[in-house]
């Protein structure tokens, strides 16, 4: 809900700078309106990966520990 106030917040200021003709401020807020929505896609793909990585850890690991699965693909290295 926030990021759609925000986004919409910014979307309605820069068009409303860009109608009274002040473009330097337009641009400003267009600027701003991007990194908002792209760095929420960004987050929430981020998200979406930590997610994606603990369902993993919690369920797909300790059955193929105990089963035995897939064990060169278990292997710990470090360089």
């Amino acid at each position: 809900m926030t990021a759609l106030l925000l986004n919409g917040l910014f979307i309605w200021a820069a068009c409303h700078f860009y109608n009274h003709g002040e473009i330097a401020a337009g641009t400003i807020f267009t600027s701003f309106e991007l990194g908002w929505y792209f760095g929420g896609i960004y987050g929430a793909g981020l998200e979406a990966k930590y997610y994606n990585e603990r369902l993993y850890e919690r369920l797909a690991n300790p059955l193929m520990n105990n089963q035995r699965l897939f064990p060169a693909l278990m292997i710990r290295y470090g360089f």
